[in-house]
C-alpha cells in the first residue's frame, strides 16, 4: 500500500500526528473528555450497525 501514498508512509504518518495534535488542541480548549466522548460514540457506532445486521434476513 505504501507505494499508493503520495509522499509515502512517513508522510502520511505526518499528516496523521498533525490532525491528532488539532483535536487535543481543540478538545482541551473546550473542555472535552476525549475519552468518554470517544465511548459515548463508539457504543452508538455499535448500536447501529447491531441493528443493521440484526435487520439481515437469517442465513440458511
Amino acid at each position: 500500500m505504501q507505494g499508493h501514498l503520495p509522499g509515502g508512509r512517513e508522510a502520511l504518518a505526518h499528516e496523521l500526528a498533525d490532525c491528532l495534535w488539532s483535536v487535543l488542541v481543540l478538545a482541551h480548549r473546550y473542555d472535552f473528555d476525549l475519552a468518554a466522548e470517544f465511548d459515548r460514540t463508539m457504543a452508538g457506532v455499535a448500536q447501529r450497525v447491531t441493528s443493521r445486521l440484526d435487520a439481515l434476513p437469517a442465513a440458511d
